[in-house]
């Protein structure tokens, strides 16, 4: 897929909308402060991008070639972090039989697909828009995102063995130690 470098003008108005949208975060952050904190770090590494292309965008050394490999490497490597954490994670806390290895199935299904599908995404916001979006798109919709849906995975997990496990009339309940 062809390169593209931003204009002068879409420069400019990426910092002027990422300088407003970190002012509405800043005010807004005792509102969904979670989600306010994970914004305002995407705002700071876009707006480390969009300084870098404001003053020094003839040096930019990326191409759409050097994010792909990127992109898949660091795929990669969270599939098998993800095949590592799954396992210990449903085999250390469970001895359930057969969901353990559901969980993990689960999760490595959903990551997979999920982490093809934003790659085609992310190389045609890329190809169609600008090398602008590269850092913010590896670093706070790559790695960050994929641990929200583990944990999301873990959750509902943990959540099940819970029902499952606790038992009142038998005088069974959960218990963390």
């Amino acid at each position: 897929l062809p390169d593209r470098q931003p204009s002068p003008n879409l420069i400019l108005i990426n910092l002027a909308i990422t300088v407003l949208l970190f002012l509405i975060a800043w005010l807004a952050k005792k509102v969904a402060r979670p989600i306010v904190i994970y914004a305002i770090m995407g705002l700071f590494v876009h707006l480390v991008s969009v300084l870098y292309f404001l003053f020094f965008a003839p040096y930019f050394p990326y191409t759409l070639t050097d994010y792909s490999e990127l992109y898949l490497k660091q795929q990669v490597g969270i599939w098998l972090s993800f095949i590592v954490l799954s396992t210990i994670v449903s085999g250390l806390i469970s001895t359930a039989g057969v969901s353990k290895y559901l969980v993990v199935l689960a999760i490595m299904g959903y990551s997979f697909v999920f982490g093809i599908l934003r790659y085609i995404a992310f190389l045609a916001i890329l190809s169609w828009g600008s090398s602008l979006y590269m850092a913010v798109l590896l670093f706070i919709f790559g790695p960050f995102f994929d641990f929200v849906y583990f944990v999301s995975f873990y959750s509902i997990y943990i959540n099940y063995l819970i029902i499952k496990i606790d038992d009142p009339a038998k005088g069974v309940h959960w218990q963390w130690s």
